[in-house]
């Protein structure tokens, strides 16, 4: 397909009734080029572990300041919603289930 939407999330954890997300990200493909990307850091209200910032990058530095995901969800939606097409992602059914999880 020549349009698609590339996502991805980074979590604390892998259970969405314990963990939360602490970044969003994607990228909008249009006739194969990228159009637009949303990228995100997401505070999860608490430090996260060692493993946890080596597995991802991110650090509990870079979170500091960062809006929880109950300012963010609805921004990510939007940038998803503005057309409707084919989501793309590695492990994709985990990201979702996330997502959904953290949706009003």
């Amino acid at each position: 397909p020549d349009n698609f939407i590339v996502i991805d999330i980074e979590t604390t954890g892998i259970s969405t009734e314990f963990d939360d997300i602490i970044e969003i990200g994607a990228i909008k493909v249009r006739d194969n080029q990228v159009v637009e990307k949303f990228d995100q850091l997401v505070y999860p209200g608490y430090k996260i572990d060692k493993f946890i910032e080596e597995l991802t990058g991110i650090t509990n530095e870079m979170l500091k300041g960062k809006p929880k995901i109950s300012a963010v969800i609805s921004d990510f939606l939007d940038f998803l919603e503005s057309d409707s097409t084919i989501l793309v992602g590695h492990n994709v059914n985990f990201d979702i289930n996330f997502l959904i999880s953290f949706t009003p």
